[in-house]
């Protein structure tokens, strides 16, 4: 499905392209037209070999059957072509082919150039297919035709004709040549599309095919900028890059060259050097063995590539690139070890705090912690020790508080929703009222101890409805009857009997006995009686003693004796005064018993026997039922609630009241912390509410122990010595920090000993280490393209007809290629990057736009946005804020008073006035690179035109319109046409041609961004800019002031602890200052305000403990930000924090000096503007281009090693540089002999042999000196010289001599600017 789409897309774009009315000759051919010539009978491949020896053709073989005034008119015609703007080339026809309808064209065409002073024709490409004539698949290639590496026409036209032959109705001849005139860039589209269509069913293609229009081209894999991550992965010595760019930037470098990712954008923003970027992929590329390719639909693009990727180097000398690596790393060394205590990656405190809080706490305390306790606070942060010791000052303050323990206890089962809630005050309010009303029941319950003090909550309730139905369904009940004790069963026979006897033996008692004596009740007769009962009724009982004498005693307990009339009647009295005898034992012998069981049932002789006996009856009935003791006891009271049922209702009542209460309070509870049992919770309840007032603090308190707690370290709590300590969070700390700086001193030894002069100085020979191995990664890109030129190629998208085999394809300007376009680009690519701005002005593609298309698709994207070397960052703000979300980042400026970015002239005649002030700026500026915007190509033709009519009476201003390279030449273009052309001033037309402009916000974000250092805008009266969607971003340009973008909208670090000294310090002497200096995200930490000028910094100060934007790593904050810095004027007071801390009166005094000083040779306060202006157009008319001019030396005398040349030799070239370039400073003196020569890295000998010519050629007055500085004996014109085209070595302020420096303003950032120094 997908391929059978993308067969469908390319047929519509390829009918769309070789439709193009300017094609027709391509398969239509006709005679003595513009853009066809007649076709010449002559045979192709014998024209060609011709053509392969000579190299050239003339115009005349192709036209000679013309007569002399077409030939006229045709050269004419041809000249005029070429010198327009639009896109035609010359293309020889080689062979003819007929195709059905008898289309007839030429087989084959070749690119060729035309000389219009030479009258001739040169190879301009590779052949290429007719693209209306090979629509079949399988049509021949030129490509594949290759014998020996070299393309063969012969070859070509063998295939050909075989291909022909498996085709109806097609017919091919060799002979036939043709010249024609045609659009080039759309003659070479439509070969292009012409081949993805016959390739539709390839596998590369199909792949790409559906990356682009079925799978999408997202990665799981992050693209984001991880700090932390990059700062453990990157050492700069790892990689070739030849151009140093700040981490962020970096970053985006080698994701996109990682193989995580096939499809990588960069968008390159304004400002940033796209020349750079792309030379640093390259670079790293072909380090890798990468074979790459780039791509580029501008060619002003690929020309400041090649000038960025090789440029001119005057040492053919192989740099030492492992001893250079060495170096690098070894320079870096300190500050990975110093920042990794600045700035500890593993969660370590920052060096800027330990210092802090050392100043803080010096005083020591009186004893120290033991070790167990110190060793678990080295494991903690500073932070969380502060923590710490605050969370013990809290538990201290809390513990020595009246009833804290009960506070505690009572507090202990709430939870955090309690803090600060005022509904739950009023509910722990209604709830403890309510309390108060179940309180006189409940306590009568637990009295009677039918509940039980423990009873859970949620069994109350049950109990008492338990009670209520045993008090209405039992009629016998037993108050105060011992019920759980086991004598009822030991003594069960016992207690059964206990009421009879008793009964019998309180009868007795109370109404004594007619029938025995008073002593008869202690006669011992249970012997006798016996006795009696054993011989009563023997026959010879009258003869035994014993019958007798029992009879008799038995008698005599008898107060009548009569009465037992026979031994019958005696044996009942007997009995009966026995049972009373046993009767009474067994109620003496168990009225103890008795007393412990029966309770309220139990009254001494007075006892009612007869309702014991039944509820004794009962009782044993009852537990043959096996009842709970709850029953029981209940029972045991019984007597109590009779009257009470609903007293105990209401209870229940009250008790669903509170439960809903306690439920709707358990929000606020820890539900598994909270007393179960009733009791505790009424008194839980109460002691919340009596101690509500110091809820707060208990808040506070709990926080304070759980910390302790989650750092094991809650013996500070347990033991009672340590937490009355009042000074145990100033131990903790001072232990803590005592620790701290032993492990740093040894991990760092020279951390606080290294002074800041040596950390300086240090710094210095890392930023000269990482300039020397950028340097040599040039000459290392250079040679490893000399020995293997096929790991690059760099192609002209408008010329591109195949696609480049290789591993990494690098498509530039991807705002203007085509979808289709790039699926062949792409096809032979194992990786892609591009790079490219959705931003800048597209044009009209008829398959969509590549780089919009593959974001669309997910394509991981990150951009390039340091504006690195930016010298006027507020030229880019306007369309940082419009277009780019504030995201390009600037470096902020020292002094911003003479900064005039934006001028706007209105004008009757504004193209007349725009052509007087470009010659008035070669007069005047031309030192300062200009370029000229226009809306339409016809603005530009009429300028150019009008602009020539005037220089030609003016030849002294030619120097200035010359060629000077890609950077600098003056240009007057279009938008669209201006792209990568960045100057110093752009003057913009603003004419008829700005109104209905198509893709305006775009064109308007190009002339927003190409002037490096103002953009003057020529308006015509005439119209009105706002009409517009276009015309009102405009305007918002026009009136746009740097100063609306303010620092307070930015997101940066907070300023550190030692700049708030800083900044205390600075205000207290009076300093006006200001901090976090900037408008991007890229921030100057303190400045401080010139006295004679609001707008200037005398100094910045910038410490080392920040890490936002810029300083994220070692390169960072020792190269790009104090490169940065320098190239822009600051004069940076750096301050390391352990000679902060340690030596801080000394550095602040310090500092106040510089800033002293720096103020007293300060400019005085500014002229008016326009004498300002004045003087500065009088001084800048005088300044001239720096000449470096080197000696003609090959095959000469003059053409050996330096430690060979002659005497005379080396006074001769020495000499011969003072004279071309006096005054010059004694390094570039030596530079240029040693750039002559071709060495890069001199040794100690040679430097010896300069310096001893030197010494010579002063004594032989060859040249003289002053100073630094070398003067022909010659008098010479001195003029200030511009600088800006020397290398970044040379473009130092050091270097300028005195006389130049007195012929310009006294304002060295104007010198600086003038002279182009950095």
């Amino acid at each position: 499905m997908v391929q059978e789409q993308v067969f469908s897309f390319l047929n519509k774009i390829r009918s769309s392209r070789i439709s193009e009315a300017s094609l027709a000759s391509l398969s239509k051919l006709s005679s003595g037209t513009l853009d066809q010539m007649p076709v010449l009978s002559t045979d192709a491949i014998e024209f060609y070999s011709v053509w392969i020896s000579k190299k050239s053709f003339p115009l005349s073989f192709f036209i000679e059957s013309l007569s002399a005034d077409q030939q006229k008119n045709l050269l004419k015609k041809y000249v005029e072509s070429l010198e327009s703007d639009l896109p035609l080339s010359f293309f020889i026809g080689l062979g003819l082919l007929r195709g059905p309808g008898k289309r007839t064209g030429a087989a084959l065409l070749l690119p060729v150039n035309f000389n219009s002073q030479t009258k001739e024709f040169t190879t301009a490409g590779f052949p290429v297919e007719n693209p209306v004539l090979a629509e079949m698949e399988g049509f021949p290639e030129p490509e594949a035709a290759q014998v020996e590496k070299k393309f063969s026409l012969q070859e070509y036209f063998r295939r050909l004709k075989i291909f022909i032959s498996t085709q109806e109705g097609w017919k091919f001849t060799e002979k036939g040549v043709s010249l024609s005139l045609l659009p080039s860039e759309k003659f070479i589209s439509a070969v292009r599309i012409g081949r993805l269509y016959r390739n539709i069913e390839s596998e590369k293609l199909g792949k790409i095919a559906n990356e682009f229009l079925g799978e999408g081209l997202s990665s799981s894999a992050d693209a984001s900028f991880d700090a932390a991550r990059f700062r453990k992965d990157f050492h700069p010595a790892d990689y070739v890059f030849p151009y140093p760019y700040d981490s962020e930037d970096t970053d985006a470098l080698l994701k996109a060259l990682s193989d995580e990712y096939r499809y990588f954008v960069l968008e390159s923003l304004p400002g940033t050097d796209g020349g750079k970027t792309v030379s640093n992929l390259i670079a790293e590329a072909i380090r890798r063995e990468k074979k790459t390719a780039v791509i580029a639909s501008r060619p002003v693009t690929l020309q400041v590539l090649k000038e960025t990727l090789l440029p001119p180097i005057f040492s053919d000398e192989t740099p030492d690139y492992e001893k250079l690596g060495f170096d690098l790393r070894e320079k870096r060394k300190p500050f990975e070890l110093y920042y990794s205590q600045v700035s500890p990656e593993n969660g370590n405190t920052p060096l800027v705090d330990i210092m802090q809080e050392l100043s803080k706490n010096r005083k020591k305390s009186s004893c120290k912690l033991n070790g167990a306790i110190s060793e678990k606070l080295d494991k903690l942060s500073l932070e969380e020790c502060k923590e710490i010791a605050s969370a013990l000052d809290v538990v201290y303050s809390f513990k020595k508080r009246e009833n804290a323990t009960q506070k505690e206890q009572f507090f202990a089962p709430l939870n955090e929703r309690v803090f600060g809630n005022v509904n739950f005050e009023n509910k722990i309010k209604a709830i403890v009222q309510h309390v108060k009303t179940l309180e006189s029941t409940w306590n009568e319950l637990l009295q009677t101890e039918i509940l039980e003090e423990s009873i859970l909550e949620e069994n109350v309730k049950k109990s008492i409805l338990e009670i209520k139905e045993i008090l209405l369904h039992t009629s016998i009940d037993y108050p105060d009857w011992n019920v759980k004790l086991q004598d009822w069963d030991t003594f069960r026979e016992t207690i059964e009997a206990f009421p009879s006897a008793g009964k019998i033996w309180s009868d007795f008692r109370n109404q004594g006995s007619n029938e025995f004596t008073p002593n008869a009740i202690d006669t011992n007769i249970w012997l006798a009686r016996e006795t009696f009962s054993q011989l009563r009724k023997t026959r010879m009982k009258h003869m035994s003693e014993n019958y007798l004498s029992s009879k008799k005693l038995l008698k005599s307990t008898l107060r009548d004796p009569k009465i037992a009339s026979n031994d019958d009647a005696l044996q009942k009295y007997a009995d009966k005064l026995l049972e009373i005898q046993e009767s009474r034992n067994t109620y003496k012998n168990s009225a103890a018993l008795a007393q412990r069981l029966f309770g309220k049932d139990w009254n001494y002789e007075k006892t009612d026997w007869g309702r014991l006996e039944k509820k004794i009856k009962a009782f044993y009935a009852l537990k043959e039922k096996n009842p709970s003791s709850f029953k029981l006891n209940i029972l045991k009271h019984a007597y109590l609630f009779k009257d009470s049922v609903k007293e105990l209702d209401e209870f229940v009542e009250k008790l669903d009241t509170y439960e809903t209460l306690l439920r709707d309070l358990s929000f606020y509870f820890n539900i598994e912390l909270f007393p179960k049992d009733l009791k505790s919770q009424f008194e839980s309840l109460n002691g919340i509410l009596e101690y509500f007032s110091d809820l707060v603090d208990y808040e506070e308190y709990l926080k304070a122990t759980n910390l302790l707690n989650e750092k094991d370290l809650n013996e500070f709590v347990s033991n009672q010595s340590l937490l009355q300590d009042q000074e145990i969070s100033k131990k903790i700390l001072q232990s803590w920090i005592a620790g701290a700086l032993q492990r740093l001193a040894k991990q760092v030894p020279d951390l606080f000993s290294k002074t800041a002069k040596t950390r300086i100085k240090e710094s210095k020979e890392f930023r000269k280490s990482y300039d020397l191995w950028a340097q040599a990664n040039i000459v290392r890109i250079r040679d490893t393209l000399k020995q293997k030129p096929e790991l690059l190629t760099l192609l002209l998208e408008k010329k591109m007809t195949a696609s480049p085999r290789c591993d990494l394809l690098i498509v530039l300007d991807a705002e203007t290629i085509s979808v289709a376009d790039f699926l062949l680009y792409a096809q032979s690519a194992k990786k892609v990057v591009l790079v490219g701005d959705e931003h800048l002005p597209m044009g009209v593609l008829d398959s969509g736009n590549v780089l919009l298309h593959v974001l669309r698709l997910g394509a991981p994207q990150r951009k390039i946005s340091f504006a690195f070397g930016c010298r006027h960052p507020q030229m880019l703000q306007f369309a940082s804020a419009n277009f780019y979300e504030n995201g390009i980042r600037t470096f902020p400026l020292p002094d911003s008073s003479r900064e005039k970015p934006f001028c706007k002239h209105l004008s009757d005649e504004p193209q007349q006035l725009l052509v007087q002030a470009i010659v008035k700026h070669a007069e005047t500026h031309p030192a300062r690179t200009l370029g000229v915007i226009a809306f339409s190509k016809e603005e530009v033709s009429t300028l150019k035109r009008t602009l020539q009519n005037t220089l030609k009476g003016l030849p002294n201003l030619a120097s200035f319109f010359k060629d000077r390279g890609c950077r600098n030449t003056f240009f007057i273009s279009t938008p669209e046409n201006a792209i990568g052309k960045k100057r110093d001033t752009i003057f913009l037309l603003v004419d008829g041609a700005f109104q209905g402009m198509s893709e305006g916000a775009s064109k308007i974000n190009v002339c927003s961004t190409l002037a490096d250092r103002e953009l003057h805008f020529y308006v015509s009266k005439k119209i009105s800019v706002s009409d517009s969607e276009s015309g009102k971003l405009f305007q918002d340009l026009i009136d746009f002031r740097t100063s609306e973008i303010r620092t307070e909208t930015l997101q940066v670090p907070p300023l550190s602890p030692i700049l708030q000294e800083l900044e205390k310090y600075a205000l207290d002497e009076h300093l006006t200052c200001r901090i976090n200096l900037g408008t991007t995200s890229i921030s100057v930490g303190m400045g401080i305000v010139d006295e004679n000028n609001e707008k200037r910094y005398l100094l910045a100060a910038e410490d080392d403990s920040l890490n936002g934007s810029l300083q994220h790593t070692i390169e960072d904050r020792e190269y790009i930000r104090l490169k940065s810095a320098e190239m822009l004027g600051w004069k940076v007071v750096r301050l390391w924090t352990p000679t902060w801390f340690i030596f801080n009166e000394d550095e602040k005094s310090h500092f106040l000096t510089t800033v002293r000083i720096e103020q007293s040779i300060a400019p005085p306060k500014a002229l008016p503007e326009e004498l300002e202006e004045e003087a500065e157009t009088t001084a800048t008319s005088l300044v001239v281009p720096y000449q470096v001019t080197h000696p003609k030396i090959i095959g000469t005398p003059h053409d050996m090693p330096i430690p060979e040349l002659s005497e005379k030799a080396l006074l001769h070239q020495l000499r011969f540089y003072v004279e071309s370039e006096s005054p010059i400073h004694e390094q570039q003196l030596i530079s240029r002999m040693l750039s002559l020569h071709k060495i890069s890295r001199p040794g100690p000998k040679i430097l010896q042999i300069l310096q001893d010519g030197i010494r010579l050629s002063l004594q032989q007055k060859n040249f003289i000196k002053t100073g630094p500085f070398f003067y022909s004996r010659t008098p010479k014109e001195i003029q200030p010289r511009y600088r800006g085209d020397l290398p970044d070595s040379e473009r130092l302020l050091q270097f300028v001599p005195p006389e130049e420096r007195a012929l310009l303003p006294s304002d060295e950032a104007v010198i600086k600017e003038m002279l182009g120094l950095l």
